[in-house]
């Protein structure tokens, strides 16, 4: 039995750093299911710089998840009082009075 280069996960490339992280079709599955949608624009650069960007991605995506929690909590927790005519009181025995 001979050791292989090629990826263990698709075995049809050598298995380097660029195509572990990003260039596998195995891999490609797994950044898209988690919501990065891979460029080949961005196949050019090296992967410290490629890495970078995905990190910022990662924190934009962050930044919004977490305006729109406060937001969210904001509508949620704000108090806005009905007008009177829309407004009735139910007494315990089930009859409102208007």
């Amino acid at each position: 039995m001979t050791e292989s280069d090629l990826c263990p996960r698709c075995g049809l490339e050598p298995e380097t750093l660029d195509h572990c992280f990003r260039f596998c079709p195995k891999v490609k599955i797994i950044w898209r299911s988690l919501g990065f949608g891979l460029s080949d624009t961005d196949s050019h650069l090296t992967l410290p710089c490629w890495l970078r960007l995905i990190q910022r991605e990662a924190n934009s995506v962050a930044d919004s998840m977490a305006k729109e929690a406060a937001m969210a909590q904001h509508d949620y927790l704000e108090w806005i009082v009905p007008q009177p005519s829309l407004v009735s009181l139910i007494r315990m025995d089930s009859s409102v009075l208007p």
